[in-house]
């Protein structure tokens, strides 16, 4: 009698409370440091987590504005608008301690007007912004990211779009933020490498031109209008999560600040929300992979279920394969090196959109091996990709999550 009672008991909470298997419901924290390419008009951030909803992901868009309305706003300098360059954003104190007290998971930087980037000797309109040596920049930017790396948080770099006038200088600055990405992945910080993630969102914008009337993406000289606010926050929300926007229904268009939010929404067409997608998706899944490339980070390509991964990354040797009788992913995750790995971790990703992992974070001595097990909650999934990871990253301020899918 009593067993059946406890067993009635533990029914009555699961009818209650269902559990939340398959369910991510990790809140992230993501500051947008920028002035206008992000907030304008209605901003970037309201597409951006209007997608992450429509996955079920609760990502929250931090602003340094309080103004206009943002219910995540940081008033946390007096003049509001953060500096324009680099090197003087770099040696802003307010802008390091909000990054080291906040707690965020990313942070979102853009390297601002095509003359900060520039050599002197390319000739350009005078609002374009005043050379600045590259060996400043990324000197700026490398303090600004270990403070990022530090604080537990990843570095995003937004590509910023900039103005339509001069498309043919695109390409050269897109190379170099490529440049400082590399360089920046390069930098040991508490004696490891930290991922950066680049997001080309001013080549997404040089192809929309190739479609678009130039009135229907740009609003003034830099601004998007809100079918290209509306394609950043796709490209943000694809990078930062992983996720496929293909498969991603979302389509309402970000209203302007001063428009009550009790109007009805505005949508983008079909048409229009698949091409942005599939632009997105192409240069997501062809990305470069920062000096992780080669030791087997997750890509575009998957493994059959039939297939086991096999791949070294960061020095920690990964060896997993799918198991159809328990549904689970099983092997071993071995430190190659002669130094102790931290914080060592492992993530399935399925081809269904969900993630397992990762498993609980814990060291690895030299030569050291561990059991993984990662356990799926359902059936429909046909491919997979794995990877180890690291030291501080992507889940830097979850402890102890356990395992489970998204």
């Amino acid at each position: 009698m009593r067993v059946w009672l406890q067993c009635f008991t533990i029914g009555l909470l699961f009818m209650i409370s269902p559990p939340t298997f398959g369910q991510d419901v990790r809140s992230h924290r993501v500051l947008f440091l920028g002035n206008s390419v992000f907030y304008y008009g209605g901003g970037l951030y309201q597409s951006f987590e209007g997608f992450c909803q429509a996955d079920g992901l609760d990502y929250q868009a931090v602003s340094q504005l309080l103004q206009p309305d943002n219910p995540h706003g940081i008033e946390f300098l007096d003049f509001g608008r953060i500096p324009l360059n680099l090197p003087e954003i770099a040696a802003n104190d307010q802008i390091h301690s909000l990054i080291r007290s906040s707690r965020f998971d990313y942070v979102i930087l853009e390297a601002r007007r095509l003359g900060y980037l520039l050599p002197a000797w390319v000739e350009l309109p005078d609002n374009f912004g005043q050379h600045i040596p590259y060996e400043q920049n990324v000197a700026a930017l490398g303090k600004i990211h270990r403070t990022i790396v530090e604080s537990g948080a990843q570095t995003v770099l937004y590509m910023h779009p900039y103005s339509h006038r001069l498309p043919d200088l695109k390409h050269p600055v897109a190379q170099i933020y490529e440049r400082l990405r590399t360089d920046l992945e390069n930098m040991e910080i508490n004696g490891e490498r930290h991922n950066v993630t680049l997001v080309p969102a001013s080549l997404l914008w040089l192809d929309a031109l190739n479609r678009y009337k130039l009135e229907d993406w740009y609003a003034g000289g830099s601004h998007g209008t809100a079918l290209a606010r509306y394609a950043s926050g796709c490209m943000l929300f694809t990078y930062l999560t992983d996720k496929d926007p293909r498969k991603n229904d979302f389509r309402e268009l970000p209203l302007f600040w001063q428009i009550s939010s009790q109007k009805p929404s505005d949508y983008v067409s079909e048409e229009d929300a698949k091409w942005i997608k599939d632009q997105v998706w192409l240069y997501y899944s062809t990305r470069p992979h920062g000096h992780h490339g080669e030791e087997g980070e997750e890509s575009g390509t998957e493994l059959a279920l039939s297939e086991t991964y096999d791949e070294v990354r960061n020095g920690a040797r990964l060896i997993l394969a799918y198991d159809a009788k328990s549904n689970s992913f099983n092997g071993t995750v071995e430190n190659t090196t002669d130094k102790t790995l931290k914080q060592v971790r492992v993530e399935v990703h399925l081809s269904n959109g969900k993630e397992l992992g990762p498993t609980t974070p814990g060291d690895l001595k030299p030569g050291q091996r561990r059991d993984v097990k990662l356990r799926a909650t359902s059936k429909d999934f046909d491919g997979w990709t794995a990877h180890p990871e690291v030291g501080s990253g992507e889940h830097g301020h979850d402890e102890g999550h356990g395992e489970h899918d998204r």
